[in-house]
């Protein structure tokens, strides 16, 4: 084997903690030298937890005495730009949470700062990972014909984060949408092709979030023993715990939306797409999860699609984390190409800064005028 990559993790909440350090800790092309936060005490905590060498309350610190040749970013989603940049500037190799920003501007500031520094940077959209690479090469054979209409839900009737500032807007901007949106609507895009973001329109609420205090929320992972979790206040809470609206994209496609962390609904978590030969159905909480619904001849045939795609992480807790870990080793080895381009990134991020300018102005937001701020 040849020299290891110093790998290193700024931001040790759940998802940092939980995931992207025992992922670079599996690999044994990777050697976790460092991690960071800002959060007195959350770092070195991990660190011990992990046998992590080197802890740091000082991201920047980190950067320049480590000098990792691959970083993930696992900050809130309104530091991903500035630790991305610096870890770039640093000489660093990027895999950064999504979203990667929220606003195309920056989004495009990131991309720039890997060019002038000869790096590569990736968005951690691990639901790529699995199931759905399966299901998009089954699109581009032809199994719908031509697609037309889809919708995609997260619908938890209570599942509000509490162990982080997922909740608070100066910190994340954003709630479900942000959260658990981003992957439907990063995976509706990499499925059908990356059709062109033409427009949306949608709607925000916080209605329920902010007035419960005493709520069931994602079981223990506010317990875990992995990181140390931020104390949760109802008081706090600035963001939506409710999204929905339309997207427009490429010639002829329309697309429906539903994220909530909080809703008097039963829970859904799926994504239906229709097209002129088939259509596609996947409901997590289904008997049988994937449907091909088509016809042959005169007579409507219903297909379940057995999708147990098997890999060696399949029995980890968020195994695209490991997965796409291993991908962007992969990459820089020159193995892969990465999962995720600049286009398809920049085309969620666009998605994203002209919804919450819908939700915000109360109309249809075009990509045109997103590209014009």
């Amino acid at each position: 084997m040849g020299k290891k990559f110093k790998a290193a993790v700024i931001g040790v909440g759940f998802i940092g903690a939980g995931s992207h350090v025992p992922a670079y800790q599996t690999d044994e092309r990777c050697e976790l030298v460092a991690v960071a936060d800002v959060k007195p005490g959350a770092a070195e905590y991990v660190a011990k937890n992990y046998g992590v060498e080197k802890f740091y309350e000082d991201p920047q610190q980190m950067l320049e005495e480590c000098r990792p040749d691959v970083v993930s970013i696992c900050v809130p989603n309104q530091y991903h730009k500035q630790w991305s940049i610096a870890a770039l500037e640093a000489g660093a190799n990027v895999l950064c949470e999504k979203p990667i920003s929220v606003t195309l501007a920056d989004a495009k500031e990131i991309y720039a700062a890997a060019e002038r520094a000869g790096r590569i940077f990736m968005p951690v959209q691990n639901d790529r990972m699995g199931a759905r690479t399966v299901l998009r090469d089954m699109i581009r054979e032809g199994a719908l014909g031509d697609v037309y209409f889809g919708e995609c839900e997260n619908i938890r009737r209570r599942g509000i984060p509490n162990w982080g500032s997922f909740h608070i807007k100066k910190d994340n901007f954003g709630g479900p949408f942000c959260d658990v949106g981003v992957h439907f609507i990063d995976s509706i895009l990499f499925m059908l092709g990356n059709p062109e973001f033409q427009s949306v329109s949608g709607n925000t609420w916080s209605k329920i979030a902010p007035y419960e205090t005493d709520r069931p929320n994602l079981g223990t992972v506010s317990k875990s023993r992995n990181f140390i979790p931020r104390p949760y206040s109802s008081s706090e809470f600035t963001v939506e715990d409710h999204s929905a609206g339309t997207l427009r994209l490429g010639e002829d496609i329309l697309i429906n939306f539903k994220f909530s962390w909080a809703l008097n609904s039963p829970p859904f978590d799926g994504i239906r797409l229709n097209g002129t030969k088939g259509g596609l159905v996947f409901n997590k909480y289904a008997e049988n999860p994937y449907v091909l619904y088509s016809s042959r001849g005169e007579t409507m045939t219903d297909t379940i699609l057995n999708m147990n795609v098997h890999h060696k992480f399949e029995h980890i807790q968020n195994p695209g984390i490991y997965l796409i870990v291993e991908h962007f080793i992969d990459v820089l080895e020159g193995k892969a190409e990465p999962i995720v381009t600049k286009e398809e990134a920049l085309n969620v991020v666009t998605i994203i800064q002209a919804f919450y300018r819908s939700a915000e102005l109360k109309r249809e937001v075009t990509a045109g005028e997103i590209e014009s701020l």
